[in-house]
């Protein structure tokens, strides 16, 4: 409850109202014709007496000062969130014991204190930067001008690129992505940005300013000071640097990935042919040896086994079967399966406006659920929350991460044992699913994003979620998940006696909280 006398009439519980008139002994209607009002005089002097008896004071100017001095320090180690914000301010306060002013008094305290930590930032950052440094940035912005109005041909040389294709995502696996990849790696690394740019800069921070610098046009981002231009650019490339080396490495994955199994394809295809090179029996000598290795005892022991032994006959009888229709079943129903079915997990982060979706090419089971949350841990949620002690997962009441599923809280044990933090989950009720978020926010816009386009392979549905952005600040990061989760898996009652799990008090089967076991 925040110290703001001038609300507590309408934010006060009323059976607390009736407890304490209870023990007072006398009428809590008196509460509500209490007067608070500025010409009330016994009104100030009970909030003085309140203050003395909790030993809080009122807060003067310098105090001011001081909390916009606690929220820079608190902005340089953690981030600009507002809402972070306010709260720190208020939780300052009473470390300090002093009465908080007005909503909108702290919320220009915030806004000051963001807008001095953002000068300080722009003022340094611009200071680190060579000439050189931003006579190249300039020529990347006037390259995509020059593309955007005229067509301006972005391959005009080898080794020149532009600010919009920076900004893409890689193109299908292949050599050519890889190149085009290392030559927007080339591109970043003559800008020459200083080592220690961003040191001590949390990396949230960072990626607020590259998706802001992404998100503004050309003609908002040049209508900026030089000091906020040069600064949220080089955020942008700084970043971006890194998830190109990113998309590098993992495309050389996939292209190895691809040619072992090229490889391994072209192996059993020459196994096979060999294979099936004595093929060309006829169905009646093949009845003939189904019937010799029948009975072959009297004249067939006698008479073809020193011509043709028992084993050959054996041989020739297996080597029938395996070219005869059960093989051309058997290859027919490979073929139906290498099709594969895409199953897209998605992990939204409602603050920073960021999803992740883990696309599987296996069943959707409990254990790739916990698997995909802990893709998005290792990936993105480790390195934007380095302190975090406690993850929040809001999620579907059924499904693979259903409330009802064992597999889902023994994956999750797992989980939370081994990054040693502890994870609660709020499922939505049954029937409630729409209201998700994750629904609204992040799958819609990706539905929209590839309206219209065939889903040919898993390397176009991966690039189509990656792809998705909106005006509004979304950006999606999307992987391909290869490895194979099976279903059916049978969890027993000692296994599930063995989590550390606490169900909350308010409805425990749909809000619990599982702890690490050390």
């Amino acid at each position: 409850m925040k110290h703001d006398f001038q609300i507590i009439r309408v934010i006060l519980p009323k059976f607390i109202i009736e407890y304490v008139a209870k023990q007072l002994q006398i009428d809590g209607l008196l509460f509500g014709e209490y007067e608070m009002t500025s010409t009330n005089r016994t009104y100030f002097y009970h909030k003085s007496q309140i203050r003395s008896f909790f030993g809080f004071r009122e807060a003067k100017v310098e105090d001011n000062n001081k909390i916009i001095e606690h929220l820079y320090t608190y902005s340089i180690q953690n981030d600009l969130d507002f809402e972070h914000l306010k709260c720190e301010a208020y939780k300052h306060f009473r470390e300090l014991c002093i009465e908080p002013p007005t909503s909108e008094r702290i919320e220009r305290l915030v806004k000051s204190a963001i807008y001095t930590y953002e000068n300080k930032f722009f003022k340094n950052t611009f200071q680190k930067l060579s000439q050189n440094t931003l006579s190249k940035m300039d020529y990347l912005i006037n390259n995509l001008a020059a593309y955007e109005e005229a067509e301006f041909d972005c391959n005009a040389t080898e080794n020149s690129i532009s600010l919009s294709e920076l900004r893409a995502d890689p193109g299908r696996t292949g050599l050519e992505s890889v190149l085009k990849e290392v030559t927007k790696l080339k591109t970043l690394k003559q800008l020459h940005l200083p080592d220690d740019l961003f040191k001590n800069i949390p990396t949230k921070i960072l990626l607020k300013y590259k998706q802001r610098a992404v998100s503004e046009d050309l003609t908002e981002l040049r209508r900026h000071p030089e000091e906020i231009r040069y600064t949220l650019l080089a955020a942008f490339f700084w970043i971006r640097s890194r998830e190109i080396t990113d998309n590098l490495i993992e495309l050389l994955i996939q292209i190895i990935h691809r040619i072992g199994v090229r490889a391994e394809r072209k192996v059993d295809k020459e196994l096979l042919k060999d294979f099936k090179r004595v093929s060309g029996k006829t169905n009646l000598l093949f009845q003939m040896a189904d019937l010799a290795l029948s009975n072959p005892d009297g004249i067939i022991k006698k008479v073809l086994f020193p011509i043709v032994n028992e084993n050959t006959l054996k041989a020739l009888v297996k080597e029938f079967k395996s070219t005869g229709s059960a093989y051309k079943q058997k290859v027919y129903t490979v073929m139906r399966a290498s099709a594969g079915k895409a199953t897209p997990y998605g992990v939204y982060d409602v603050n920073n406006k960021l999803g992740f979706v883990n696309v599987g090419s296996s069943y959707n089971t409990a254990e790739f659920a916990v698997s995909s949350i802990k893709s998005w841990w290792k990936n993105i949620g480790k390195e934007m929350y380095p302190e975090s002690k406690q993850l929040l997962i809001n999620a579907d009441g059924g499904g693979s991460n259903g409330d009802r599923t064992k597999l889902w809280k023994i994956e999750l044990q797992k989980f939370c044992s081994e990054i040693g933090l502890e994870v609660t989950v709020c499922h939505f009720p049954p029937g409630t699913s729409k209201w998700n978020k994750i629904e609204h926010q992040l799958f819609s816009q990706i539905s929209i994003n590839w309206r219209g386009r065939p889903l040919t392979s898993f390397e176009v549905i991966v690039k189509l979620i990656g792809s998705t952005r909106t005006r509004k600040g979304l950006s999606v990061i999307s992987k391909l998940d290869t490895n194979v989760y099976e279903k059916g898996i049978q969890i027993s009652d000692e296994e599930m006696e063995k989590i550390n799990l606490h169900r909350h008090q308010f409805h425990g089967d749909w809000n619990y909280t599982i702890k690490p076991i050390l």
